[in-house]
């Protein structure tokens, strides 16, 4: 059809269809002489429209790598990561041991110049020695806060039964005349006793005898009797040293 079938007719229906992965279109015209203009567009875009379908749409397919390629690159490739591996840690520990070996250099300095090669032994002896008496005072000393916290807690116990018989004793209703009563009663007794402790001091010695003098302990923070100290003070300094 030419360009004046073209002008002459107005296009009415535009079919376009996919065959075999090439897209192409029919125009069906049916005589119209009322829209020249759009017979002239419809001829226009029918040419661009052509040309534009000649190229196929469809993507072309990449051609498939077989099996045992893609298994063999797959294979390259793990070898390669761990030759790069591999490197990696022979680098860092190579590292690793040049740190430890002047680390090494500078200990063994650091001891020939605590202890000395002509003193060594000695030094050494000492130190152990040291160490030994930490030990042992360390070990003494959890031992008598040991001692200690069973000690308070018997005092505490003993405390809370001492407070339960004096309550049952002397009920608080009537405890300040129950102790009136048993101060009345019990005073003429604790004089008597005060009384024949201080004959007793003044008879036996107390009174200015050798017996009951005191001195101050040889190498300690406290005073003695002198008796003590003169029968045996061999037996004293013995201790002392311990």
């Amino acid at each position: 059809m030419d360009f004046l079938s073209y002008f002459a007719s107005g296009p009415s229906i535009i079919q376009i269809f996919e065959i075999q992965g090439q897209r192409s279109f029919h125009i069906s015209y049916v005589h119209d002489h009322f829209f020249p203009p759009l017979a002239l567009a419809t001829y226009l875009f029918n040419i661009s429209f052509l040309k534009a379908t000649k190229v196929p749409l469809t993507k072309k397919k990449k051609k498939e790598v077989p099996k045992a390629q893609r298994d063999m690159e797959m294979k390259m490739k793990m070898k390669k990561k761990l030759e790069e591996v591999k490197k990696f840690v022979v680098d860092k520990s190579k590292e690793a041991l040049l740190v430890v070996g002047n680390f090494g250099g500078d200990v063994l300095a650091w001891f020939d110049k605590v202890f000395p090669p002509e003193t060594r032994r000695e030094k050494m002896n000492e130190a152990l020695f040291t160490v030994q008496m930490l030990v042992y005072r360390r070990e003494k000393m959890k031992e008598g806060l040991e001692k200690m916290k069973e000690a308070l807690l018997a005092v505490q116990f003993l405390a809370g039964e001492v407070f339960t018989l004096f309550s049952k004793v002397f009920p608080p209703e009537t405890r300040w005349k129950k102790i009136n009563h048993w101060f009345l009663v019990v005073w003429p007794y604790l004089i008597a006793a005060v009384v024949v402790w201080f004959i007793y001091r003044w008879c036996c010695g107390g009174g200015g005898g050798g017996k009951g003098k005191l001195m101050k302990a040889p190498g300690r923070n406290y005073r003695m009797p002198r008796i003590a100290f003169e029968s045996d003070p061999k037996a004293y300094f013995s201790n002392l040293r311990k």
